[in-house]
């Protein structure tokens, strides 16, 4: 089970990327919905978390080139 700080960890590390992304609020929360099936990072559980930030890394690796 992770603990509160790495949960805290991923939420922040979740909305940085959101964030520099341009993801907007709706396009975010159907990203999450599409990579999880959980459309909150909040309500999310690490294994899900960690699938959802490993996604964000592609995208921003993508938006790099």
């Amino acid at each position: 089970m992770a603990t509160a700080d790495t949960r805290q960890a991923h939420l922040a590390a979740i909305h940085i990327a959101q964030k520099a992304l341009g993801l907007s609020r709706d396009d975010a929360e159907a990203l999450k919905l599409h990579v999880t099936g959980v459309a909150s990072a909040g309500a999310m559980t690490a294994p899900q978390r960690r699938k959802y930030l490993a996604h964000l890394s592609q995208l921003q690796a993508t938006q790099a080139r």
